[in-house]
Formats: structure tokens, sequence, C-alpha cells
């Protein structure tokens, strides 16, 4: 008999599953009342709510674990361009010494490159001059044959044909 009185129907399944039911039909009554749907039309909004919420949950997951992909696989700090002539990275400011000649193509000109400021004009301790096509060690005042690719975004790029040992043919 006190399994009868108990309000919280816990003892009682079906008990359980009436208020449970009854409690669920004022929610949508009062839904409906401020709504004007019907309890079918509220639940799929909410079940669509839901499901909106999770697929924004999941991109957005998606998008910031890629993004963290990239900056994890590149650094912004460091060195951006290296010496051709002995290898040495170059800290922002420090420039490779060349000579660019006057072509008659717009775009490509030929250079010489004669080093950084930790190969030329005298080597610090440690720094070996050497050709990277040829692999020779260059004297101080050798340099690398090289053509210059002039871009529109002032993005230059320079194709290194090798020391004036290995391009004795080169005309400048």
């Amino acid at each position: 008999m006190t399994a009868k009185n108990d309000s919280s129907g816990l003892h009682d399944p079906l008990l359980f599953y009436r208020t449970l039911k009854k409690r669920l039909n004022t929610f949508l009554k009062k839904f409906y009342i401020f709504f004007n749907m019907n309890s079918s039309m509220v639940l799929a909004l909410l079940l669509m709510g839901i499901a909106v919420a999770i697929i924004i949950f999941v991109f957005r997951g998606i998008r910031l674990s890629s993004s963290n992909r990239r900056k994890q696989e590149n650094p912004p700090s460091g060195p951006k361009s290296i010496c051709p002539v002995c290898c040495t990275p170059l800290d922002p400011g420090e420039n490779l010494v060349t000579k660019v000649y006057k072509g008659s193509a717009i775009n490509e000109k030929s250079c010489s490159i004669y080093g950084c400021p930790h190969c030329y004009p005298l080597p610090h301790p440690g720094v070996t001059r050497s050709c990277p096509v040829c692999k020779a060690t260059l004297l101080p005042s050798s340099y690398l044959v090289a053509h210059l690719f002039v871009r529109d975004e002032n993005k230059n790029h320079v194709h290194v044909s090798g020391c004036v040992n290995c391009c004795s043919g080169h005309k400048r």
C-alpha cells in the first residue's frame, strides 16, 4: 500500500510511465500554447535543432584540428632562405651578395652569386664555400652562375647553374 502512495513512481513501472507521460504532455501543451504548434511539430523542430548543433560541433572540431595540424607542420619562425654557397640559414635582414646583369628578356636575367655575410668576402670559422652542383670547394674570389626569374608578386626565383668551373661555357 505504501507503493501506491509513493509519488515518484520508482517502485511501480506502470505508475512511473504514466507520471512521465503526464509530465511530458504538460510540457508539450505549454510549448503548444507558447508557439501555437502541435506536439509533433515541436518534437521535429527540437530534433532538427539538436542535429544542426551536432553538425556545427563536428565541423568546427574538424576545422580546428586541421588548422592545428597546419600550424604544427609549418612553424612560422625560422630562416626564410639559405645561402647556396655555404648552406648557412639567413636571418631576416641578411642578403646574398650578387650581381645581376642586364639581358634581353624581361622575366629572366643572368646573375652571379658571391655569397652571404657568413662566407663573403671572408668565410667565418667553420664555414666552407662549395658549389652545390659539382661540390668543388670555392675560392673567396669565385662565384656561382645563376638565372634570376622575375615574377609579378615581387618574389623572385633563382636557379643556380653551378660555379665558374662547372659553367665554363656560360654567356653573360
